[in-house]
């Protein structure tokens, strides 16, 4: 592989670092949300945190329902194929581990139910907690 192809190989793993960001987001997100909300902490009802967290959700399970993969998953392939890795797995360590962690072998249907529930999750905790809603105060 000669050099000028490596830099598509380094954008393909910034691809899926920012992909596994997003999931460790909508995961991690929810998971917060409710040791916050026991824990009293103020920070988890911001309402932009708590409308992107939906709205993150909200996407995963639409283009799953759909059967339509994702835009970054798509980006990365291309970037992969470009920097001539082909049909051959050659992976990098970030790769290894973040396809470790992200993927499993589990149908796309068995996916899409689980991303529905988790949605539906989310939509329940936006409602037993609310976000707090800022006001403009008369001055």
């Amino acid at each position: 592989m000669s050099a000028p192809y490596n830099i598509y190989l380094v954008m393909a793993d910034v691809i899926l670092f920012i992909h596994f960001v997003f999931i460790v987001f909508v995961v991690l997100g929810f998971v917060v949300i409710w040791i916050g909300y026991l824990a009293k902490w103020e920070f988890i009802r911001h309402a932009p945190f708590r409308i992107n967290h939906m709205l993150a959700m909200g996407f995963v399970f639409c283009e799953s329902a759909l059967g339509k993969f994702c835009p970054l998953t798509e980006w990365e392939n291309e970037l992969r194929m470009t920097g001539g890795q082909g049909l051959v797995y050659e992976t990098s360590f970030v790769q290894e581990w973040i396809y470790k962690i992200m993927f499993f072998d589990i149908s796309i249907r068995a996916f899409s139910i689980v991303y529905g529930f988790f949605l539906i999750f989310i939509l329940l905790t936006f409602w037993w907690i609310p976000p707090t809603w800022k006001r403009k105060t008369d001055g």
